[in-house]
């Protein structure tokens, strides 16, 4: 199935209202105070100068193409093992390299029309050595060998990452009679590098497709065209 957003579950979304900050009390101003009347925009938490953190748009250097996923699980042990095919190009500049993200993966192996590749895989990020330096007029295509461990994934702290995981496994075992066991996954808006390496930011696009290896007693859906 080919498709633009990849997941394996739809998500939910969330309206948003206004609320007025309970410290705020708002009196119509007279004739005699029209004029000193004034709000500090600085006082509202919900004003640009008082947000913590701003997160600007992904510098891009590569466009992806297209990736395509075989992908299968091991329930027990939670691992997604998949093999990633992935064409690109430079966006602009020539380069000899690619860099994606993958959160808390094993990479066993990158290969280029057969060959193996060197990469560093520190932290989240993926560095791949290409095989000569490209211009944005040439694609290639690489093939990626990993492992996605959600479970095992942890933050730079060092405490355990839950609310970006990614990629869930319900009740692998099976040991709750009254929860169904199922695998989905959540990408909204950078996760989906946690099960497969990817450039993992909204204004970077690709075309998709994903093969799924299960038991025949399970149901695999996806949007996207069958």
């Amino acid at each position: 199935m080919k498709f633009f957003w990849l997941s394996i579950i739809l998500f939910i979304g969330q309206a948003c209202g206004t609320k007025t900050h309970p410290s705020e009390t708002r009196v119509a101003p007279t004739e005699s105070t029209a004029e000193n009347t004034y709000i500090n925009f600085d006082s509202i938490p919900n004003t640009p100068s008082a947000r913590k953190k701003y997160h600007e748009a992904e510098t891009i250097l590569t466009d992806l193409i297209h990736t395509k996923l075989e992908v299968r699980f091991d329930w027990a042990k939670q691992y997604m093992y998949g093999i990633e095919t992935l064409t690109a190009k430079p966006h602009f500049y020539s380069t000899d390299s690619l860099i994606l993200k993958a959160k808390g993966m094993t990479i066993n192996a990158v290969k280029l029309n057969g060959k193996d590749l060197s990469f560093k895989y520190v932290g989240e990020k993926l560095r791949i050595n290409l095989d000569k330096k490209y211009t944005r007029k040439e694609t290639y295509t690489i093939v990626i060998d990993y492992v996605a461990k959600p479970e095992e994934r942890e933050a730079m702290e060092g405490i355990a990452i839950t609310s970006d995981k990614g990629l869930y496994f319900i009740n692998p075992t099976g040991k709750d009679p009254d929860v169904m066991p199922q695998i989905w996954t959540q990408g909204e808006t950078e996760s989906s590098s946690v099960w497969f390496p990817t450039i993992d930011a909204p204004n970077a696009k690709t075309s998709q497709e994903i093969f799924m290896t299960v038991d025949d007693k399970y149901t695999t859906l996806s949007n996207g065209k069958l």
